[in-house]
């Protein structure tokens, strides 16, 4: 099961090669028609579930003859350049998946130690997960707001569902796997990126490995300045005051499945098609100049691709807008300033981008942008001016890793450019390859700025002011550490490599190597930190046996212990099929309240209620009714009413009348619902679902009532 999850997803690069190789003119790494044929299949089959209305898992076979079919027309008509690919391309593709492939085994051990789906955003994540596997049609209902679609984002989850469905995997381990798929997928990602920046396979590796798991600079500075020895390892995400400063490395470790991190592969296979169809080296697969209308099926693709994020997590559609802005804003400012070039070709050069580029893009994503309106409408305002600025300091511990290396690769231009470059320099510096990295770092540059002066009104600018910011900077900062990670270390290996080649005393360069390295150990001491306070402390001697049987990577299995008979309760509701239950809550997220339908997929009369909040924007937000579609008040504080009014009420009518509005097929009385009742002081009303209903299962002292059966 555990090697099977990994292997077997591995089958989508055949089906992308024989699409992508038979539409693309240009040939890629291997390991990108493995994101191309994820992105299209998981895409068919969300579209054919939402226009149908069918289940999404009897819509795979259809899907699946859809898939080839489609692949079949593309091989035949682009059989002039369909080939095998080479033994080298081969070699590559093997070695990038088997060293991929060991990472996601040691991700899939160190998991095992914490392998409880539960704290911070785990419940959330796997309400998703379940609910897509237990309802079995796009969109879905709200797990924890009965009666409402989910005004959420969940197009990575639904990936997860496909997995697991098709590869009959139990989300209870299938959450923990997909932790460490995922990461090595990122990993994946961003190695295509660094290749595409004109770096060696073995040293993108590298680059990108650094950019996935490491850390910023926020550990060793607390360290030094406070003499406290080593900090939490989570603060290094919550450095600049009310915001979130998140990264790939935390997101790891940490082990939630949300949004940001399931798209954050296909986000960087977006930046890894901007960039080569900007600054690619235009060559068809025979060696003759790419027309402009061979970058057709590039655009189509990057336009499906954005509708993928939007679905997962529509802020990376707003980073690769920003990406390809600046990057045709740039090459116009090169034809015109350094090319001086009149203004006849660089308008023809704007209209051929427009046409072959923005056009396709624009027919590909907006209707995928326009069809999520019907269920999903997201929860910003406009956009507000922001009043309170980060300090310079703190942007230093978050990202001064990337700044100490970017005036590492300055310097060495700078010799270059007096010693030994000098009228060549600047055919060197506007080469494609250090272009692209420059431009990288300038996006980079932009976003961070960006959020120091705007960010997207939300839940948070009335509810919460002083944390009006926080979303955005999350989401941009997010993105941002992949523009300054791999644009710092290509722009930096690149000048090394050209100053240690052309250099007579290349020797000078190698203190600057030396400080290279030492922001790479910086930054890859931060997993091993985070490792060892959060997962595995006093790292123990890897034993085969936890990836080998699943039972190891079993998120359930916490519950057999110290929470009475809820892993028998969920066991037995998993065979159920979908309907509402009823479940206790607080206004505490982030806790074991709501367990039940998180854990089984089922929708309760509500969840977590802050997160309803946010993702509704307000107490009194709107949502769109799942049967009759009307946009309606969620009423979420009303519904912790109710729901304290169903477990302690002793008038019977009270209780069935609520319990006919909201459809209620289970109660449960459980361990949680004492703990429940004793903080509040309140006595359980058992006695009266006894006279309403019926108990359809019991089991030391936990009973779970049926009332559609009474």
């Amino acid at each position: 099961m555990i090697h099977t999850y990994f292997l077997a997803t591995e089958a989508f690069a055949v089906a992308g090669y024989l699409l992508g190789s038979s539409l693309f003119p240009k040939r890629y790494p291997l390991v990108f028609y493995k994101f191309l044929g994820i992105t299209i299949f998981s895409l068919l089959l969300w579209y054919m579930a939402l226009f149908t209305g069918k289940g999404w898992t009897t819509l795979i076979p259809w899907a699946c003859a859809i898939y080839l079919a489609f692949i079949g027309l593309a091989t035949y008509f682009g059989r002039n350049r369909l080939r095998f690919p080479s033994k080298k391309e081969l070699l590559v593709f093997l070695g990038v998946e088997l060293l991929s492939y060991v990472i996601y085994l040691f991700l899939v051990y160190i998991r095992t130690f914490k392998p409880d789906i539960l704290g911070t955003e785990k419940l959330m994540d796997v309400a998703l997960i379940n609910t897509i596997m237990k309802q079995n049609h796009i969109p879905i209902e709200n797990p924890w707001l009965s009666g409402f679609y989910m005004n959420y984002y969940y197009f990575g989850h639904f990936i997860l569902g496909l997995f697991q469905y098709m590869l009959q995997i139990p989300t209870a381990v299938g959450y923990n796997l997909a932790i460490s798929l995922f990461g090595v997928w990122i990993l994946q990602a961003g190695y295509l990126v660094a290749r595409s920046l004109r770096l060696t396979d073995m040293v993108a590796f590298l680059v990108s490995f650094v950019m996935t798991f490491g850390g910023n600079f926020y550990l060793i500075i607390q360290a030094i300045m406070h003499s406290q020895g080593t900090q939490w390892f989570a603060s290094a995400t919550r450095v600049i005051p009310y915001t979130i400063n998140e990264f790939p490395g935390y997101s790891v470790i940490l082990g939630d499945l949300h949004g940001h991190y399931l798209s954050y592969p296909f986000f960087l296979v977006g930046i890894f098609v901007l960039i080569d169809i900007f600054f690619g080296k235009q060559q068809a697969t025979e060696g003759a100049t790419e027309s402009e209308e061979l970058t057709l099926p590039k655009s189509v693709f990057l336009g499906i691709l954005l509708g993928h994020l939007y679905l997962t997590n529509s802020w990376d559609v707003f980073a690769l807008a920003a990406q390809g802005g600046i990057f045709a804003g740039a090459i116009v400012l090169y034809m015109r300033i350094y090319k001086k070039l009149d203004w006849k070709p660089i308008v023809e050069w704007i209209k051929k981008l427009a046409l072959f580029v923005g056009l396709p893009v624009a027919l590909a994503s907006i209707p995928q942008f326009l069809s999520s309106r019907s269920y999903y409408l997201p929860p910003v305002g406009g956009v507000g001016l922001n009043t309170t600025f980060s300090n310079p300091f703190d942007l230093f511990m978050l990202f001064g890793q990337f700044l100490l290396t970017v005036l590492g690769a300055v310097a060495i231009l700078l010799l270059l450019k007096k010693f030994v470059l000098k009228k060549h320099f600047d055919t060197f510096l506007f080469s494609p390859a250090v272009m692209s990295q420059v431009l990288l770092i300038a996006v980079g540059v932009v976003l961070v700025f960006a959020v120091e002066f705007v960010y997207a009104k939300d839940v948070f600018t009335v509810l919460n002011p002083p944390y009006a910011r926080t979303n955005t900077v999350f989401k941009i900062y997010f993105h941002a550490w992949a523009f300054f990670s791999l644009g710092a270390a290509s722009l930096f290996l690149t000048a090394f490599k050209e100053g240690f080649e052309k250099l007579k005393k290349p020797q000078v360069l190698f203190p600057l190597y030396g400080l290279f390295f030492a922001i790479v150990a910086i930054m890859l001491s931060y997993p091993v930190i985070a490792i060892d306070q959060y997962i595995v402390p006093n790292f123990e001697k890897i034993t085969i046996k936890r990836v080998v049987d699943p039972r190891w990577s079993n998120g359930y299995a916490f519950m057999s212990t110290g929470h009475g008979e809820d892993y028998s309760l969920v066991s037995y509701l998993l065979t159920k099929p979908h309907s509402t239950v009823l479940e206790v809550v607080t206004y505490d997220s982030y806790s074991y309240y709501a367990r039940v339908s998180a854990y089984t997929g089922l929708s309760a009369v509500t969840g977590w209620p802050l997160h309803n909040v946010q993702w509704y924007n307000g107490y009194d937000g709107k949502g769109i009714q799942s049967k009759t579609r009307e946009l309606v008040p969620m009423g979420v504080a009303q519904r912790i009413t109710d729901v304290e009014k169903l477990y302690t009420s002793t008038d019977t009518d009270e209780v069935k009348l609520l319990l006919e509005k909201y459809e209620i097929t289970y109660v449960v009385f459980g361990d949680q619902e004492q703990v429940w009742a004793t903080d509040k002081n309140k006595t359980l009303n058992t006695d009266i679902y006894r006279n309403l209903c019926k108990i359809e299962w019991e089991q030391n002292g936990t009973t779970l009532f049926n009332c559609t059966k009474k």
